[in-house]
């Protein structure tokens, strides 16, 4: 096995251990020998600052005499040579070097040439020296050291510092990676989009975890709402308000979750963290009391890409982190992590190259059209250059091309060849009537737009032997000046006898007009509508009913059948207020009872008692008459005048009047 990959947590990571030492591929920081006399003697005399910016190159190290030297200088392969090698982190070369290395074929062309070939193109094969390795290395953030068997360890960089250009001495990194193993709890968190993730580990198992997910990044713009409101002034939008809201209670939620795992991450060794921008990160380190500082040593970011913030990909996140990779020799080392790089070099110089832009074509003067002998000659010309510079073509195909139905346009040595879109046929004129059937269609018209059935019945009763079926057909379906059909017409003005007989004679009920309606949906009363149900019923495959918006047949067994659900429905109702009536007597005696005085509800109750002492019900007892007329009153509320009762306000006036005359005869 070449390469194989191990936790840190594993029970054979301790064997790999035993005499480990840093890589000599690695750039480490040793002590530093130099001393202050050997420092003093290196001291160079003061310069000029403007003078030496003006006329020097701070990547080659060199000075000019003059600005227009220093400009050419620019363009040199050296200086672009060591513009690369600062960007590696490496120390400068001469030009002298420079020139030896260009002699030797070691260094590729810097600037690109545009006659290179594709065959120029292929990986070079050449083994990198250690210092291009441990570039390579610390592009990838990554550590290497080596044991007595031989193995190299590939360890993550961010368990040992976190920062990138900062190293500890060989003995310090060794007694950090041994240590490793007892660093058992790790907090990752995952902050993005309005996602956000949090696992807490204690070696390979999960102890806390919570993922939730918010609404607050703005859909196919991107960017958080917060953002745009600082570009520009603050929207006021129904989704603006919306992710604001969300941004506040994102930060609430994820603050909480910290401040109630404040223990278990007090406890943790380590700190991994994916928070990309600004607003992220406040969430995190923002607030009085807030959970994590910036300040934490133990703080780490994740130094690989990683996907949406989810539980799966914190468990992929630790995984990723714990795990090292074990290399059985110097050679496969090598191999493995250098080969990698020479595929991904190469695809990074591709990208590099600049694309090879086709001509344009140029512009068509619309002055001089040009002829169709002009654009035969410029197509057979093009055949003959493109049979020049390629002998795959045969001579024995024919080509034929014309300019009315192809145009070529040439883009290197490819041509798209597109065609023109074909004309449709336009449809010819239709012929004029003859005057008899354009009589008969303006009688049809007349008859139709003044509802007048029974001249309409006679026009069709006495047409013409010469006047077809189908001619009957396209005046029934012809147009009014509303832009309707006849049906829709006479279905709009309920003209119930017209409608069945236009139907009746070929004018179609699934003609539609711009808004999709049919003469069905025109019909505004009940009646009409069953005109169509009821045509429906007697001529079931006349037409096509289905696109005719006419919901069922009309017949006489649809009729009786209707009649009986109606009847059905009538005594239904009839049984359902028998049997409500006790509880509506009810309501109204209590009405009643309640309208009485509190002497009229005692005068009740003394009757229900002697009627229930008696044994006979309110009909039988009598105990209340009218005064005048001498009518059964119990049981009502009787009109009061003076000491008397009656029925009724004429029995209480005749009272007053025969008072009234009887006093006058007494006073004469």
């Amino acid at each position: 096995m070449e390469l194989r990959t191990l936790s840190i947590y594993s029970e054979t990571y301790n064997e790999l251990l035993s005499g480990i030492r840093v890589s000599q591929f690695m750039k480490t920081k040793q002590p530093s020998n130099v001393t202050v006399n050997d420092v003093s003697s290196t001291v160079v005399p003061p310069v000029d600052n403007a003078e030496f910016q003006k006329k020097s190159c701070s990547f080659c190290k060199v000075e000019f005499q003059d600005i227009l030297s220093q400009r050419q200088h620019y363009k040199l392969d050296w200086h672009r040579y060591n513009l690369k090698l600062n960007l590696k982190q490496r120390k400068p070369i001469t030009e002298e070097d420079f020139t030896t290395k260009a002699d030797e074929d070691d260094v590729s062309s810097i600037s690109g040439s545009e006659t290179e070939s594709e065959d120029d193109s292929e990986p070079s094969t050449v083994v990198k020296g250690a210092d291009d390795i441990g570039d390579l290395i610390t592009r990838r953030m990554r550590m290497i050291f080596e044991n007595s068997k031989g193995n190299y360890l590939s360890f993550s960089r961010c368990w040992l510092t976190d920062k990138k250009d900062q190293l500890q001495s060989d003995l310090e990194l060794i007694t950090t990676v041994k240590k490793l193993p007892h660093c058992s709890q790790i907090f990752v968190v995952m902050l993005g989009g309005g996602h956000f993730a949090a696992s807490i580990f204690k070696k390979n198992e999960v102890i806390q975890h919570k993922t939730f997910h918010s609404y607050t990044v703005r859909a196919k713009q991107g960017g958080s709402q917060s953002m745009k409101d600082n570009k520009q002034s603050a929207s006021k939008s129904a989704g603006a308000s919306l992710r604001r809201y969300n941004e506040r209670s994102l930060m609430q939620h994820v603050q909480e979750i910290l401040a109630n795992w404040s223990k278990d991450i007090a406890a943790c060794h380590f700190i991994f963290i994916r928070a990309v921008g600004p607003n992220n990160q406040s969430i995190l380190f923002s607030g009085k009391q807030a959970s994590l500082q910036k300040t934490d040593a133990r703080i780490r970011k994740i130094p690989f890409p990683t996907r949406r913030a989810t539980f799966n990909e914190t468990r992929r996140v630790h995984s990723l982190l714990t795990s090292i990779d074990v290399y059985e020799s110097e050679t496969v080392f090598q191999n493995k992590f250098l080969g990698w790089s020479l595929k991904a070099d190469l695809e990074f110089e591709i990208k590099e190259k600049p694309a090879v832009k086709p001509p344009k074509a140029k512009p068509f003067n619309k002055s001089k059209p040009a002829t169709l002998e002009d654009s035969i000659s410029k197509s057979v010309a093009q055949l003959d250059i493109k049979s020049d510079n390629s002998e795959q073509l045969s001579g024995t195909e024919n080509l034929e091309l014309s300019s009315s139905e192809v145009t070529t346009v040439e883009q290197g040595d490819k041509k798209k060849v597109r065609k023109k879109k074909k004309k449709k046929p336009e449809k010819e004129p239709e012929s004029e009537p003859e005057p008899h059937i354009l009589n008969f269609r303006v009688n049809i018209l007349t008859s139709c737009a003044s509802g007048n059935v029974d001249s309409l019945r006679e026009i069709l009763d006495s047409k013409e032997d010469n006047i077809s079926g189908e001619e009957v057909v396209v005046a029934m379906n012809q147009m009014t000046t509303d832009n309707l059909t006849l049906l829709q017409f006479a279905a709009k003005n309920s003209f119930n006898e017209m409608v069945y007989l236009i139907l009746l004679n070929g004018g179609d009920p699934c003609a539609k007009n711009a808004k999709s309606m049919t003469a069905y949906d025109f019909a505004t009363e009940k009646e009409t509508r069953n005109v169509f149900r009821r045509f429906m019923g007697d001529y079931p495959d006349r037409y096509d009913y289905s696109k005719s918006h006419i919901p069922s047949a009309l017949t006489d067994d649809a009729k009786e059948r209707q009649k009986a659900v109606k009847k059905a429905k009538r005594m239904r109702e009839k049984e359902r207020k028998k049997a409500d009536e006790p509880r509506r007597n009810e309501i109204a005696e209590q009405k009643r009872f309640l309208q009485l005085d509190d002497r009229e509800k005692r005068a009740l109750a003394a009757e229900r008692r002697i009627q229930a002492s008696l044994g006979k019900s309110g009909k039988d007892l009598v105990l209340l008459r009218c005064y005048r007329c001498a009518i059964n009153i119990t049981g009502k509320v009787p009109f009061h005048y003076e000491n008397f009762n009656f029925c009724s306000m004429q029995c209480l006036k005749e009272h007053r009047q025969s008072n009234q005359s009887s006093s006058n005869e007494i006073s004469r």
